[in-house]
């Protein structure tokens, strides 16, 4: 089998699993209980949160683990937000965020006037857009590190000078595609809200991260609250432990695992451009290695993926979440305003578990797909 679907998530490591099962087994006590062994449960807990903040480099943060991504996204933004509603605010977000971003802005269009900023020709945010909707009144501002879709990467200091101008606003960046597959190009204690996925780096599902400001008050009151103020639930000590060490794994290998996959990313692109049914949507610069997005031209991206599959390469065709909707794909729509590439377009994405042998493979199937014919 050839997996170029790792975007969606990765096969966790043995090691991770081992840890997981490790502590459920042996320290599977209620890390808030009093007694004894609910204190080594809660050291245990400590220690994943601090070995979290070493491996991020973060000095003043919090780190709250969530059940997901999704989780954490949602508890930055309506964490932030709620105070804010119905007071002629404004909030700043992009046109080709995550649904687990989009979907709350849009949410949010009932109590504050929301700007969703264009993509420039790069894949890169519009970042003279944001500085013009940038504004006294508004207090949030939402910006995907690195795109789930096609790869591109936005200037993330940039958009932090940009919004350091307004003492009031809080910045979130939603790292997911970004931490642990490339090397940070921002300091995370500049922002003031942090989502990172365990599962996109080999880690287990259901384990996530929330890092913000320690002087920020989200407003997230849940009843039975154990973590901080804004998780309810008993502690998923076993998760946690599980989630710092895939972390501390994938920043420990991040060089080899860049290296891999940019090779992997720059034999497949230069193939790819060579065949005249192919458009790129992907570029190589200032793009992340572990992503390639393009459209075999007047092929639906459903047909192309089951013909893959059934030469055992695993595609996607568009994000995880947004798989089940017959759209055209928006990011690829909004980037090269061609319905047809929207249509066609398909998704690699790799990791440290694929070779180039993998890449060539695929080519050969990419090549070979005019005997079988289009739609």
């Amino acid at each position: 089998m050839i997996y170029f679907d790792n975007a969606a998530t990765t096969r966790p490591y043995k090691e991770i699993i081992d840890i997981y099962n490790k502590v459920n087994t042996e320290c599977w006590y209620n890390a808030s209980s009093k007694h004894r062994y609910g204190v080594i449960a809660h050291n245990l807990f400590d220690k994943a949160t601090n070995l979290i903040e070493k491996t991020f480099g973060i000095t003043n943060k919090k780190v709250v683990f969530t059940s997901s991504a999704t989780e954490a996204n949602n508890k930055a933004i309506y964490g932030v937000c709620d105070k804010y509603k119905n007071q002629n605010k404004r909030i700043i977000t992009t046109k080709y965020e995550h649904p687990s971003v989009l979907n709350c802005f849009r949410e949010l269009e009932n109590y504050f006037d929301v700007k969703y900023l264009d993509i420039l020709p790069n894949g890169e945010i519009d970042y003279q857009q944001l500085e013009e909707y940038l504004n006294n009144d508004t207090v949030f501002v939402s910006i995907m590190y690195v795109n789930n879709i096609i790869g591109s990467i936005n200037d993330i200091n940039k958009v932090v000078s940009l919004v350091r101008r307004y003492p009031r606003i809080k910045l979130h960046i939603d790292g997911v595609q970004g931490v642990g597959k490339i090397k940070l190009t921002f300091n995370i204690d500049d922002v003031d809200l942090l989502t990172a996925s365990a599962h996109k780096n080999h880690g287990l599902k259901g384990t996530a991260i929330l890092v913000y400001n320690k002087n920020l008050d989200l407003e997230l009151i849940e009843q039975g609250s154990e973590q901080q103020i804004i998780k309810s639930g008993t502690i998923d000590l076993a998760g946690a432990v599980a989630c710092s060490k895939a972390f501390e794994i994938a920043f420990k290998n991040l060089d080899k695992d860049i290296k891999n996959s940019y090779e992997i990313k720059e034999y497949i692109y230069s193939e790819l451009s060579k065949n005249p049914n192919i458009h790129l949507n992907s570029l190589m610069d200032n793009y992340s290695p572990h992503i390639l997005n393009f459209s075999y031209i007047g092929v639906n991206s459903e047909t192309l993926m089951h013909y893959l599959e059934s030469k055992d390469i695993y595609v996607s065709i568009s994000s995880a979440c947004n798989e089940k909707l017959a759209r055209p794909e928006p990011v690829v729509l909004e980037l090269t305003k061609n319905e047809i590439y929207a249509r066609s377009s398909i998704r690699l994405s790799f990791s440290s578990d694929n070779t180039i042998l993998d890449g060539k493979k695929f080519i050969e199937a990419i090549n070979n797909y005019k005997k079988v014919g289009k739609i």
